[in-house]
């Protein structure tokens, strides 16, 4: 974010304005593919980013569009909406040895999803855990590791 807005507990990461966060997942619409693991990693190493990190993941954007520092609740009525695919409890970021990133990352997940028909995209929207002050101009990327089927 280019602010340097504290972050609260169970807020959105979001530096879309009214909208949510896509990646294209599929190579036909209506396709599936293998979520095989997710990694966030900013380029605030030494630690100096520490928080918890949890991605929802949607076929289709959600009706409501939570804006950044909104309270974002994790509830069953949040996941029994229309499209929703999964959430990702990342652990907290971490700082490699020797690096100037901090990071945080799941392997190994192997799931298989497929995209709403006719689209070839997914959204999400990304979640902290914990509370945390973000350095001005901190980069955020998310990376998905996905086989498209």
């Amino acid at each position: 974010p280019a602010n340097t807005t504290a972050y609260t507990a169970n807020d959105v990461v979001n530096h879309l304005a009214g909208s949510m966060l896509s990646i294209e997942a599929a190579r036909k619409p209506g396709g599936s593919f293998i979520l095989g693991g997710v990694t966030l990693i900013t380029d605030q190493g030494g630690g100096a980013q520490t928080w918890q990190p949890r991605v929802w993941l949607w076929q289709r954007p959600r009706s409501t569009i939570l804006a950044d520092n909104a309270v974002f609740t994790g509830s069953y009525a949040i996941q029994s909406q229309s499209g929703y695919l999964a959430n990702v409890l990342l652990p907290a970021l971490t700082s490699p040895a020797g690096s100037t990133i901090d990071e945080s990352k799941i392997e190994d997940m192997a799931r298989v999803f497929a995209c709403a028909p006719g689209s070839t995209d997914i959204y999400l929207d990304l979640q902290t855990l914990t509370a945390f002050t973000p350095s001005s101009g901190a980069l955020y990327s998310l990376r998905f590791y996905l086989t498209q089927l």
